[in-house]
């Protein structure tokens, strides 16, 4: 992928200063912070590459071209080309964006100017007050349009040296402007992003990807930087697998699952992290603890979670494959190693269907006909607990004719299943509530 240097340019007389890098390296005497940030992380760049500069006509004649504020100044062009890189230069003229109709203007522009893949490096500290806000717009725009990939963002603080009149009277080797490093600020709105389409949806892939590629950013300059980057990459894979294990209906597993999730979020150093990003952990941690607040058995809090996460078929799935364990162990005291057995679970939806049709023995068939005694104590419980026998007979009805497909004659309508699905499980809080 090609890389691409991406900033605006003003109409001010700037001033010349010694920009300082965030890891410590200092720029040469410059008058546009361009000439720092392009030499700072852009040197090795290749023909492939490119720097795009963008301007108004007036700030071409007053900073691009040499001459614009006084003669035998040279304007940015100039300097970048001093420079002696192997990338492309190219200027790209914007209107001045006083309207918003010129503000889309400039927005197309920028965007048309990336290429897909294009990993970019922006300075955003020059031009109108808008176009900081719009560069990242583009960005976050062009991320998912191009898959471009925001590498670096970075702001000169020439005001940080004090007010004009004091940097006027300043000796020029004594003017040292931080450049600051906003690319933290981006990866964040990706995380913020991630972080609610998985409380909203469910969906930890976005999360995953960011753990994996893009974790660098949210960390602060600290010893604990790598172990709060493997707590990180350990949280991502544990929301991974959990989704996993909930779109695949892989009941077994879901109470291990959540634990190991809570336990990452625990352990995770956010000391380390810069302070926004911590309170996103916070976030996740807290909903995780409302779930196991709510449900008093596993197979509940992961039906709840399917519920509320748009996972309809797995919520029915999970509610009655979960409900047929609890009544092997709690009616029938199966012990664990048992309630995978394809006879045993089959016993209870039997016995369901044997009492709401009042079969008698020699009509059942295996195997329950080889189970007598078991059977009769299922029903036995469904006669004393007729509300949870309509539950789980409801439950066989709606999972039967969900996963039809649609295609059977009393097919059901969309949301008629997810309404159904909360009112059952409703219903099943409350009455195995210990």
């Amino acid at each position: 992928m090609a890389r691409c240097f991406l900033s605006c340019l003003g109409t001010s007389r700037y001033k010349e200063c010694i920009y300082v890098a965030p890891d410590g390296r200092e720029s040469t005497l410059v008058r546009y912070v361009q000439e720092a940030t392009v030499g700072f992380f852009c040197r090795d760049w290749t023909a492939e590459d490119r720097l795009l500069i963008f301007t108004t006509p007036d700030a071409c004649e007053k900073n691009w071209r040499d001459n614009g504020h006084q003669v035998g100044q040279p304007g940015l062009e100039s300097r970048l080309k001093a420079l002696g890189l192997a990338c492309e230069i190219q200027r790209v003229e914007i209107p001045e964006g006083k309207k918003i109709e010129e503000i889309w203007q400039i927005f197309q522009i920028l965007y048309d100017h990336l290429r897909e893949g294009d990993r970019v490096v922006c300075d955003i500290t020059h031009a109108f007050r808008s176009l900081p806000m719009l560069v990242l717009a583009v960005l976050g725009y062009a991320h998912t349009m191009k898959k471009v990939v925001p590498e670096g963002i970075y702001y000169g603080a020439f005001e940080a040296l004090g007010n004009p009149a004091e940097v006027e009277m300043m000796p020029v080797e004594n003017r040292r402007a931080p450049l600051f490093d906003l690319t933290p600020f981006a990866a964040l709105l990706d995380w913020t992003a991630a972080v609610d389409r998985f409380l909203a949806a469910g969906d930890a892939k976005m999360v995953s990807l960011l753990a994996t590629n893009e974790i660098a950013p949210l960390l602060q300059e600290s010893q604990g930087r790598d172990q709060a980057a493997r707590a990180i990459k350990t949280i991502a894979g544990h929301l991974q697998g959990l989704t996993r294990a909930l779109s695949t209906c892989r009941g077994p597993e879901l109470a291990d699952k959540f634990t190991d999730l809570r336990t990452a979020l625990k352990n995770c150093p956010r000391r380390d992290l810069i302070p926004p990003f911590a309170p996103l952990l916070q976030l996740l941690e807290d909903r995780l603890q409302g779930y196991q607040e709510k449900s008093c058995h596993p197979f509940l809090m992961a039906a709840r979670w399917c519920a509320d996460h748009n996972l309809i078929q797995q919520g029915f799935t999970i509610l009655q494959e979960g409900l047929i364990s609890y009544v092997l162990e709690n009616v029938l005291g199966l012990p664990s190693e048992n309630l995978k057995d394809k006879n045993f679970r089959e016993l209870v939806p039997q016995s369901a269907r044997i009492y709401r049709q009042n079969l008698e023995k020699e009509k059942w068939r295996k195997p329950a006909r080889s189970h007598p005694e078991k059977i009769e104590k299922l029903l036995s419980f469904w006669k004393e607990n007729e509300k949870l026998w309509q539950i789980f007979d409801t439950l066989s009805q709606l999972r039967n004719n969900l996963n039809h497909a649609g295609f059977v004659s009393d097919s059901k309508q969309p949301k008629q299943f997810s309404d159904e699905l909360q009112g059952l499980l409703k219903d099943l809080e409350t009455l195995l509530r210990p």
